[in-house]
């Protein structure tokens, strides 16, 4: 029986962890908007490395070049629902914000017993930076993960 002390066991440990870094090929990561040809995030977002705000150009590419549209429809110009909060309120320039939400809702039921409903919520964020002159200041408010239950509904008897 080979242990781990034995120079069998030692070696069989250091192939398990060194052979995958030479037999996996190499990853590249690329922009998501390299295939429109941008090859960095700047142009539209605040951070440089493609997180929070988006500039008002930025809005207007997601809307031209990543919303989805349905029956084959092009625009040239980007819907005013593009702006913050859909459109219904404007912003200064020198003023960015924007937000994140992501949930799930789970649905689960034992064979016997009550149905279990959680809406859960994964993302929570909002985030902004205010321009003065050169001086840009950034901020992000951001929720812990939570699970809240919903009401339960009334269990069934089991059909036969």
């Amino acid at each position: 029986m080979t242990t781990l002390r034995s120079p069998v066991g030692v070696l069989s440990i250091v192939a398990f962890c060194l052979v995958p870094l030479f037999v996996a090929p190499s990853a590249h990561a690329y922009t998501w908007m390299i295939r429109h040809g941008y090859t960095s995030c700047t142009p539209c977002h605040t951070d440089p490395t493609g997180a929070g705000p988006l500039a008002a150009y930025g809005r207007a590419q997601s809307d031209l070049l990543l919303r989805s549209r349905y029956g084959g429809v092009t625009a040239e110009e980007a819907d005013p629902s593009s702006g913050f909060l859909w459109g219904a309120v404007s912003l200064p320039d020198n003023v960015r914000l924007g937000g994140d939400v992501r949930t799930a809702y789970l649905f689960s039921k034992a064979t016997t017993g009550p149905i279990n409903r959680r809406l859960i919520i994964m993302r929570s964020d909002l985030y902004g930076d205010f321009k003065i002159g050169r001086l840009r200041l950034a901020g992000a408010w951001v929720t812990r993960m939570q699970a809240r239950s919903m009401p339960h509904s009334p269990a069934r008897p089991p059909t036969t």
